[in-house]
């Protein structure tokens, strides 16, 4: 696992074109949660939520094609 800060793995949630209410279902948080954490309102978020955040940030990574 790539381990990225709440905000990063977010935001590359959001990038690859997630909302944050799926993100926020897929971390089984509500989507102010992810809001906060977007905006850096919210810079440590439960542990758990961050390797939530994390893992769906990776599984998203590798279905991504890689640069040259």
């Amino acid at each position: 696992m790539n381990l990225r800060t709440a905000q990063e793995a977010a935001q590359h949630l959001i990038n690859a074109g997630f909302s944050q209410v799926a993100i926020a279902n897929r971390a089984g948080v509500k989507q102010p949660t992810i809001s906060r954490i977007l905006s850096g309102e919210l810079k440590d978020p439960a542990g758990s939520t961050l390797v939530k955040l994390n893992e769906f940030a990776d599984e998203v990574a590798s279905t991504q094609p890689q640069a040259p």
